[in-house]
């Protein structure tokens, strides 16, 4: 009948719609992986500049207690 031909043209423009959701999900979902990568690189690399900093300052004012 003419509502259910309706019905099942609303359903396949549905799955298709959250199909395109899945896949722009996906990608974002690797972008997000991507820059968390690269935020903990950085944060491992400013925590070792930190140290060396710390460490220095340290060993300069060791001799002043």
């Amino acid at each position: 009948t003419v509502m259910s031909a309706k019905q099942s043209g609303e359903i396949s423009h549905i799955k298709e719609t959250v199909d395109e959701i899945k896949t722009l999900v996906k990608e974002q979902n690797g972008r997000v992986r991507k820059l968390e990568s690269s935020v903990s690189s950085i944060q491992s690399v400013g925590s070792f500049v930190a140290l060396v900093f710390g460490s220095l300052i340290g060993w300069l004012y060791k001799g002043d207690v």
